[in-house]
């Protein structure tokens, strides 16, 4: 039986942009002009408009959540559905600028948007919100998925909706709206300040994380490159931020999953074959190997100077570890070679996160423990 959340009962949604709680039904809603990107009134549903033709509508408008601080107003805008299915699920990915989020994610999208197996797993999406969908498809997966374009690093920029779904799940039997955010590592390490360019509050909004490990940052002797290893400071700064602000008297643990996933492991796959033969399985589906993958990256890192990245998985309560590539190969003048291109595996960090979070049975993952922190 599905047991709505207090916050649906009560009609509010968290702002990850402001953390406001807002009252959903009250909120004003606005449309976009796609002309000239202004706001203006959404207009009712018409006598003649058909439910498809307002539901069509419905996908490009949006919530208006005025924030007042310091005596002045701003506004930002929420999807006009983000708040329709309780409580939404906030994924925010970890990394520095050049670890391998943005190309994980416009992969991780484009197989969430296409891969028909996510159908024999209960599960169906459909956009949220028609300006975010053609904005990230336009900017991210055509050019990275379709064209083989090398991604520009990820920006110091407004905190902002990187990309957000509905995705209905048999298991749940209802629809959830979920969100990411793609922040750059070095703004992530800031604190916040009023300015929206260094604004990080959506921390204290996410309920699933994606800790992305560079293995060009944490496993130069694997890839032949002796050098000192450091970690990576927005792994620290957003678990320092986040014991702040969502830390529970009586545990070591955040009550909030995460997904540790080593990117660009197609560098690493020529040089350890444990590596190659996670990479080289059509899986996506199995979830019940996670565990065993969990424990294997998990000692891969602690075997190969990579410690100082494996912090979130002795402070998160749930958490899942994964060998993934964006890309399978690596780029040459800003493109990437045809040969060998494609995704591999970069489903599995998002569908353990689902497992974890009830939009898919948590027995998938065949373990009560992910993995033994």
């Amino acid at each position: 039986m599905s047991v709505p959340s207090p916050s649906r009962l009560l009609g509010r949604v968290l702002c990850p942009i402001c953390l406001q709680w807002i009252h959903w039904r009250k909120a004003q809603r606005v449309e976009v002009d796609v002309e000239t990107q202004q706001h203006r009134p959404f207009r009712p549903r018409g006598a003649d408009e058909t439910r498809e033709a307002f539901a069509e509508r419905r996908l490009g408008a949006q919530r208006a959540c005025t924030l007042m601080r310091d005596g002045m107003a701003t506004t930002h805008y929420l999807p006009d559905r983000y708040g329709d299915y309780g409580d939404p699920i906030v994924i925010g990915l970890v990394g520095h600028r050049a670890a391998g989020k943005t190309l994980l994610l416009a992969a991780m999208v484009e197989a969430l948007r296409n891969n028909l197996e996510l159908a024999d797993l209960g599960l169906r999406v459909e956009r949220l919100d028609e300006g975010i969908e053609h904005n990230y498809m336009t900017r991210f997966v055509e050019p990275f998925c379709h064209r083989r374009e090398q991604l520009p690093l990820t920006q110091i920029s407004p905190i902002a909706f990187s990309y957000v779904a509905k995705v209905y799940s048999a298991h749940a039997r209802r629809d959830f709206a979920v969100a990411f955010f793609d922040v750059a590592g070095e703004q992530l390490r800031r604190r916040r300040s009023g300015d929206r360019f260094l604004d990080t509050s959506f921390l204290s909004a996410v309920n699933a994380l994606i800790f992305v490990v560079d293995p060009e940052k944490a496993l130069p002797t694997v890839l032949g490159e002796p050098a000192t290893v450091y970690g990576d400071p927005a792994f620290n700064a957003v678990m320092d931020r986040l014991v702040e602000v969502r830390g529970e008297s009586g545990t070591q643990f955040l009550p909030i999953p995460a997904a540790v996933v080593v990117a660009k492991s197609d560098l690493l796959a020529p040089r350890r074959t444990e590596v190659a033969r996670w990479l080289s399985r059509d899986d996506t589906r199995a979830l019940h190997t996670v565990a065993q993958e969990s424990e294997e990256v998990y000692e891969f890192l602690a075997t190969n100077g990579a410690e100082r990245f494996l912090p979130p998985v002795n402070r998160v309560s749930d958490v899942s570890l994964h060998f993934a590539s964006a890309a399978g190969v690596a780029p040459v003048d800003g493109h990437f070679p045809a040969e060998g291109f494609g995704p591999k595996r970069v489903l599995r960090p998002l569908l353990s996160l689902f497992a974890m979070t009830g939009v898919l049975d948590r027995s998938m993952l065949g373990e009560q423990e992910v993995l033994v922190r």
